[in-house]
């Protein structure tokens, strides 16, 4: 039995459909293959088409999916959508109302026609098969958390019309114990903070690393009149979040402005509120059903400070927390429904050995070719031991990208595309938040510890979890707070992740190697990127994050790669096209002339360039190939060009690439 799970909207590069709808609409695409009850191969749409949280159709993803298992479109029983297919339609259908000129298109025949499309071959409208939201984060965490009998909390934005549900897990499948009304959502009043906070959609972690800095009693009393517990019940008045806000004298940070007291202590404040009332719903259901175990899933799944309160609970014997849980994972959790009703309860509870589900780095012949294409850039050796050389650059204060084997499916960075440092000396924080990736100095950077020394440096609670994924918050020993000074937290804490041997060898071998070095046998990890894209996938990410950063070596797999002290005007040499779902356009105002880069995605971000720049990103389109110095005017224009163009390419709006 093949199926293939799908997440996300039906717009592409070659056809905007829906029109202009904001990327926080059926976010997160991704494809998932499951065979036989099993999953084989999953990815996120956006590791591929290099548009963060995209909710563009995810046809990279289901293109890549069936390659890895030498499948075509013409060998899948099934494919499962993310959604019930009458919510689904009506969504579609609003977005019509509000656009004249946009005619309906059902949503099964636009899975079908976007497939097929892609992947040739034909998919028949009876092999389209639709599941309610909450259900696939249900099934996802449920059936790879390898418990038999579990309590399943799914807590999220929303699904077709919850934002909480709970479900009994058990070897005969999932039974729904109750749902919660979106209007009480959970994910959408942290999503109501983080926006009053300054922070955008999405951001909401940034909200939880701010936490901790904050006085959650300055506003709790405030937040709370908005909440009322009951047994087993509960609302939550999030449309009126705002206006309490703004009617007891607090002011919406703007985007730039310094973060002050009164934006942590909201942080600290919202962060309770949303323990106390996932607390109250949990404690309530776990009495109701006496089941000995938790999974969670839904966005709100990735908050690794709730996931630690409950870890430390204790009254669990086994919390789990899905890699995936946001809805990139609910591709899985569509393909895993469809695979049940179609076979039946046939799989025995196995937990999912590792996350490392995406498609693979080339071979070493392919690698080698790449790297000649950026000779003049970068150079590169192999080592004999490359963890070993990696592990002496980083005991001697490199911070170095780390990019192996098959990628990571769900949002962490787990050891395949990571960025990776020296946890011990404090400053190692500042530069990697900064430097390296761009963002706030007050972000929280995790650690990687090997499992057989984990319990030495982190309090790791008795309930049983698996935390190789880095879904919880621990309290690291106060013993080694000052040793591990660049991934402790304000408050004592880290998002840690264990590393077992057998989930990821060379990893292991890597952090066994800088443990002979240094005595500490933990690095800093966070994920390979730049604040402007998604975590690297293939070797032209890798190389592009090294030279529009301030890293100096990456491992490409059995490769040391160094960049190269190169003037800026090299980029003169290399070709330019613009980046998929972007344009350059003049905008006429009162002001007069002025030329933009922008995304085509909801929020539209654009970035300001002079006119000889935005006239080069034209010409480039006419002539495709064409090195960026001999489309130039003239010399005069080259300075300011030149330093706009790296500013574009950091900023993914321009790829710019060696000419062959």
């Amino acid at each position: 039995m093949h199926v293939l799970g799908i997440s996300g909207l039906f717009g592409t590069e070659y056809d905007d459909y829906p029109i202009d709808v904001p990327n926080a609409f059926f976010h997160d695409a991704a494809a998932a293959l499951v065979v036989d009850g099993t999953v084989v191969a999953a990815v996120e749409e956006e590791r591929l088409n290099r548009e963060k949280h995209t909710n563009r159709f995810p046809l990279r993803a289901a293109a890549a999916c069936l390659e890895q298992a030498g499948l075509g479109l013409d060998d899948l029983d099934a494919v499962a959508y993310f959604f019930a297919e009458d919510f689904t339609d009506r969504e579609l259908r609003l977005e019509c109302v509000a656009r004249p000129e946009m005619p309906f298109r059902g949503s099964r025949d636009l899975v079908r026609e976007r497939l097929e499309k892609q992947l040739g071959g034909s998919l028949g409208s009876e092999r389209v098969h639709f599941v309610q939201h909450h259900l696939t984060h249900a099934e996802a965490a449920y059936r790879d958390s390898g418990l038999a009998e579990a309590l399943v909390a799914v807590i999220d934005g929303n699904g077709e019309c919850e934002g909480v549900s709970f479900f009994a897990g058990r070897p005969t499948g999932l039974t729904r114990l109750v749902s919660y009304s979106r209007r009480n959502s959970l994910g959408h009043f942290y999503t109501e903070i983080t926006r009053f906070i300054g922070y955008e959609r999405f951001d909401e972690y940034k909200v939880m690393g701010l936490a901790p800095y904050g006085d959650a009693e300055r506003f709790h009393g405030l937040l709370s009149r908005l909440c009322t517990l009951r047994e087993g019940d509960y609302e939550l008045d999030v449309a009126a979040v705002p206006g309490l806000l703004l009617d007891a004298g607090l002011l919406p940070r703007r985007a730039g402005e310094d973060f002050g007291p009164v934006h942590a202590d909201l942080a600290a404040a919202a962060q309770r509120l949303l323990e106390e009332v996932v607390l109250h719903l949990v404690r309530y259901w776990q009495h109701r059903t006496g089941l000995p175990a938790l999974c969670l899933a839904g966005g709100v799944g990735q908050n690794t400070s709730l996931n630690g309160r409950l870890l430390r609970e204790g009254s669990f014997l086994d919390v789990y927390v899905h890699p995936a849980s946001h809805d990139g994972g609910a591709a899985l959790g569509a393909a895993y429904a469809v695979d049940r009703a179609l076979r039946g309860p046939v799989r025995e509870p196995v937990r999912l050995p590792h996350a490392y589900l995406g498609p693979a780095l080339p071979d070493r012949e392919a690698l080698t070719r790449e790297l000649g294409r950026w000779h003049r850039f970068v150079t590169w050796r192999e080592p004999r031991d490359v963890a070993a050389e990696a592990a002496r650059l980083l005991a001697d204060g490199e911070v170095i990208g780390w990019a192996q084997g098959r990628s990571e499916y769900g949002p962490r960075a787990l050891g395949n595309r990571s960025i990776l440092a020296d946890p011990r000396p404090e400053a190692n924080r500042d530069l990697v938040n900064t430097l390296i990736k761009g963002r706030e100095e007050y972000r929280p950077l995790a650690p990687a510890v090997l499992d057989t020394r984990a319990a030495d440096f982190f309090d790791l609670p008795a309930t049983r979890a698996d935390h190789s994924y880095m879904g919880f918050v621990v309290d690291v020993r106060p013993d080694q707070r000052e040793v591990l000074r660049a991934v402790t937290h304000v408050d004592g804490t880290a998002r840690v992740q264990v590393v077992g041997r057998e989930q990821n060898p060379l990893y292991w071998r890597l952090i066994e190697s800088f443990g002979e070095l240094t005595g500490v046998p933990v690095l800093l990890n966070t994920s390979f990127n730049n604040y402007a894209e998604p975590m690297v996938q293939d070797a032209h990410d890798v190389l592009r994050t090294l030279l529009t950063s301030g890293l100096a070596y990456v491992v490409l797999g059995p490769y040391l790669v160094a960049k190269r002290d190169v003037a800026p005007e090299e980029v003169l040499g290399l070709r330019l096209a613009l980046s998929p779902y972007c344009l350059v356009e003049t905008r006429h105002d009162a002001r007069g002339d002025t030329c933009v880069l922008r995304r085509r995605s909801v929020p539209h971000k654009a970035h300001e360039v002079g006119r000889a720049t935005a006239a080069l990103v034209r010409r480039a389109a006419e002539r495709p190939g064409v090195p960026v110095g001999d489309l130039l005017d003239g010399p005069d224009d080259a300075t300011q060009t030149v330093a706009e163009l790296w500013a574009l390419w950091e900023r993914r709006l321009i790829s710019l690439t060696p000419v062959p």
